[in-house]
């Protein structure tokens, strides 16, 4: 193996060849010059995402400044700076007159030798990321940046290129199920929101504050320099706003000694209590979540105990379904964004009966049932796709067993 092959591994025996000498451009762009509005849109690293190009996050350039490194269809695109960001590729597509930014490497294959999508699936494979990673990448943790040098000097397996094409087109049909799957799963969310609305819009109930039908309380945090005294791997879960996950906490990465517990008089709440964040910013007021075991809480957080008129899994539909109403009530009435545990005891909320209840929360927990089996199904296809692209990029599943495999999804 050359010093500087990817590293893929070849069981079809295919030759090698440097990326220099298959790409007729390897290069960055320039830096844009902003303005309001421009027929050329700069391409930058928000543009470049695993699911393909976002033309959404391309912004105007002045048209006037003619010396830019200009995006042709079929460009490979790779970020080029940044921790989190650099090593994310995709293939332009789009129509139009984009110019490319100095954050990101155009590679720019000879067609005749290459087909771009070979490249970017090799570029973002595992062996891919590693190379970028241990040969390509210079600098500091915070100032990292992509060495053009190293990746001209890159080789990769270059099968025949109607072979690349048919590995390619068979690793789009798998992202066109990909995409499908994501696509219901978002049209199911907007379902629910409507679900929701119709659920608690549709009949006229009687409302009661939340302290006429809950024991409400909040929490507090032990004090952190104590370490292991108060804060342990396998004590009582400690739920945080960031622990609020919209549904049942079952467990929390943080928990809490026996001697805190004594010590600050922490109250351990029953599974059923339905929590509701506080404060923590616009994203986390409101955040809601119900207790599936029995934990204590910081002071983030307000606990509420129904009594026996209300269903724990109604009142968490009903706080999440009028979450914005926290959020206004933070908007007008403080500088900071937050509500008080007086908000949280003057909160109006309906009280249909129990069966009307009981019909409300099955309804939603059937909707989410059908969102929790696509988003798994969505799972395993992108499990399946990382495994069919590692077998068809080393060649240990050639392209006709991989059609056969194809058919039968």
């Amino acid at each position: 193996m050359r010093d500087h092959s990817m590293g893929v591994p070849n069981n079809a025996g295919w030759p090698e060849e440097s990326l220099q000498s298959l790409c007729k451009v390897i290069s960055r762009g320039t830096a844009p010059s902003y303005v309001d509005a421009s027929p050329v849109l700069a391409i930058g690293q928000r543009c470049v995402q695993h699911s393909g190009f976002d033309a959404s996050a391309a912004r105007p350039h002045d048209k006037r400044f003619k010396r830019v490194l200009s995006a042709s269809p079929g460009d490979v695109l790779l970020n080029s700076t940044g921790t989190g960001t650099i090593g994310r590729s995709c293939v332009f597509d789009q129509p139009g007159d984009f110019m490319v930014d100095s954050h990101v490497t155009v590679l720019r294959g000879d067609r005749a030798k290459v087909d771009p999508r070979w490249v970017e699936a090799l570029l973002r494979s595992q062996w891919g990321q590693k190379h970028l990673e241990s040969h390509c990448y210079t600098g500091s943790t915070n100032q990292i940046e992509l060495s053009r040098n190293e990746l001209l000097r890159t080789n990769v397996l270059m099968p025949p290129i109607e072979e690349q094409g048919q590995i390619a087109d068979i690793l789009d049909t798998v992202d066109t199920y990909v995409d499908a799957s994501n696509k219901l799963i978002a049209k199911l969310s907007h379902l629910g929101i409507a679900l929701q609305d119709h659920l608690f819009e549709s009949q006229e109930w009687p409302t009661v504050r939340l302290d006429e039908i809950c024991r409400i309380t909040s929490g507090t945090t032990p004090l952190r320099a104590e370490g292991e005294k108060y804060f342990t791997s396998k004590g009582v879960p400690w739920v945080k706003t960031l622990d609020l996950n919209e549904s049942t906490v079952i467990d929390t990465n943080e928990k809490v000694t026996p001697e805190a517990i004594r010590a600050l008089k922490l109250r351990i709440l029953p599974p059923g209590t339905v929590l509701v964040a506080m404060y923590g910013g616009w994203e986390q007021i409101g955040r809601t979540a119900l207790l599936g075991v029995s934990a204590t809480i910081n002071q983030a957080i307000c606990a509420l105990e129904a009594d026996d008129r209300l269903l724990p899994e109604f009142l968490l539909r009903v706080l999440q379904q009028r979450r914005g109403q926290w959020r206004k009530m933070a908007a007008s009435t403080r500088k900071d964004p937050n509500i008080t545990k007086s908000d949280v005891h003057a909160f109006q909320v309906p009280m249909p009966p129990i069966q009307n209840q009981e019909y409300i929360v099955k309804s939603y927990a059937s909707h989410l049932g059908r969102v929790a089996n696509e988003i798994r199904s969505k799972n395993r296809l992108e499990i399946f796709k990382q495994g069919l692209m590692n077998d068809l990029l080393t060649g240990r599943v050639r392209v006709s067993e991989a059609e056969a495999v194809l058919e039968e999804l």
